[in-house]
């Protein structure tokens, strides 16, 4: 293979890797659309799908003991420890691409804001005392566009409480909890 033929393939390879992580803003909530999803569904689904087969050859194996008085007791603790080995390796592997933490345990919380030009959605977070929160500006079809975050000191939540002073390209957003924030627009 030529190098220039090598450097074209990288090219058209790096076209498929998107560049930014892109967010639904619906039922007043910021959703990321990533790969990650489809690899947690299809976890799920593989795991489901052991899980039915395991249940199954148990219930063949049942059957066939009745009908022929065999002992197949080493059998159906073979199937079912295979099962436990597949959910852990499952259970691992999504631990490994998605991580420990998941944005369930902020329990976020959206408030929207707009001046009838520009809307932003400020998605606060709260754990333990971990406080902050992320800005993002909504565009067509609910594409929610990441703008800035912020981080307060002790965990609290703002609750929406935001003055938000209003600029032809960004918008200044001022709170108790921290001084003033400036979140420019995408255009």
């Amino acid at each position: 293979m030529l190098a220039s033929d090598r450097k074209r393939s990288n090219q058209q390879n790096d076209k498929d890797i998107p560049e930014k992580q892109k967010y639904i803003y619906k039922d007043n909530q910021i959703i990321p659309i990533s790969w990650h999803n489809t690899f947690e569904f299809c976890g799920n689904l593989l795991l489901i799908t052991i899980l039915i087969f395991s249940v199954v050859m148990t219930i063949i194996c049942i059957i066939n003991r009745i009908k022929n008085k065999d002992r197949i007791r080493k059998y159906i603790v073979l199937i079912w420890i295979t099962e436990f080995v597949c959910f852990f390796i499952i259970l691992f592997s999504d631990i490994i691409v998605i991580g420990l933490t998941s944005k369930h345990e902020y329990s976020p919380e959206c408030y929207q804001f707009s001046n009838g030009k520009h809307t932003i959605v400020i998605e606060e977070e709260s754990y333990l005392l971990y406080g902050g929160g992320t800005v993002y500006q909504i565009i067509e079809d609910n594409e929610a566009v990441y703008l800035i975050g912020f981080i307060t000191d002790d965990g609290a939540r703002n609750n929406g409480n935001y003055n938000i002073i209003w600029h032809d390209d960004y918008a200044e957003i001022v709170s108790e909890q921290f001084a003033s924030i400036k979140a420019e627009f995408i255009d």
